[in-house]
This record gives C-alpha cells, structure tokens and sequence, in this order.
C-alpha cells in the first residue's frame, strides 16, 4: 500500500509561508531610521600642552632615588621627562633651570657628579 506525502508537504507549505509573513512584518518596521537618528555629541576635552614626569633609579635594594643634575658649582637641578601629546611611549628627558627646559648630556669626568 502507498502512503501519501501530500500531509508532510502541506506542513512544509505552511512553514515557509508563517516564515515569510515574519520577514515582512519585520522589514516594515515605522523605527526611525539611521539617517534621522540623533548622534551624541561628545564633549570637547581639554588638551594640556605638557605633563611633567619625575624621573627616578631605583636602587638595587629597592628604594627609589631621585634623579637630578649638577652643575660645576655643585647646584643640583631636576630632572623631569615632558609628555607632549597623547602618547607616552616617547617622552623628553630635560633639565628644569629656572622654568626652562634644557637637554640633558651625560659628559665622561673625573668627578664623583657627571656634569651636565
């Protein structure tokens, strides 16, 4: 005896037919749409010309010591590495004199203080 495979058919009709009313009550949507949308507005930050880092050594015990330069008279400066943008992978390493930034140059001595 044959069997009919007109109900399995009929189940797979109306399947796809419950599937595409689906996609169409989700394309027709009344959603704004991405054109007419508000876009947030951020707020303007504030850009700082240059960060002053201290620069420190640390010693092999472990304490942080502080880095400075000497002059020949034996009057000591700071020594700070300026951030000037964004970024702070490449920083400047300058000597403060009187507000000024100065480069900093290690010269071979004799003497206890490398003099810069």
């Amino acid at each position: 005896m044959k069997t009919s495979n007109q109900p399995f058919i009929g189940t797979i009709v109306h399947f796809l037919f419950s599937i595409g009313i689906l996609f169409v009550f989700a394309a027709c949507n009344n959603g704004p749409k991405k054109d007419t949308t508000t876009k947030t507005e951020t707020e303007e930050i504030a850009k700082v010309d240059n960060v002053y880092w201290n620069v420190k050594a640390i010693h092999p015990e472990g304490q942080s010591l502080d880095v400075k330069a000497f002059e020949a008279a034996g009057k000591s400066y700071d020594i700070k590495a300026i951030q000037n943008s964004d970024q702070d992978s490449f920083l400047d390493v300058k000597c403060i004199v009187d507000g000024q930034p100065l480069p900093v140059k290690m010269l071979e001595s004799a003497n206890q203080f490398v003099p810069v």
